[in-house]
């Protein structure tokens, strides 16, 4: 049985075969891991900007990776929570 991955990859072997399944899985893995934990843009600015729609907050961020900056709008809401507790 031959099989083919697609990059120029053909598994003859069960032992080969296995071993090159459980290094997909373990780069899967390490993918996985990265992208949750590593940080990839970093807050360079905030800043309040009144509108006729009401309050918004900009956030600045900066790429880690290219140096691109992003911008993102967030409606800043007033929310006021009245509780009594006697």
């Amino acid at each position: 049985m031959v099989i083919d991955l697609g990059h120029d990859i053909v598994l003859q072997s069960p032992v080969i075969k296995k071993a090159a399944i459980l290094l997909m899985i373990f780069i899967f893995l390490i993918d996985r891991y990265r992208r949750k934990r590593d940080r990839l843009v970093e807050l360079a600015a905030a800043a309040p900007i009144p509108t006729m729609w009401g309050p918004f907050k900009a956030y600045c961020y900066r790429s880690l990776l290219d140096g691109i900056e992003h911008i993102a709008m967030v409606k800043v809401s007033y929310f006021i929570k009245i509780s009594s507790h006697l």
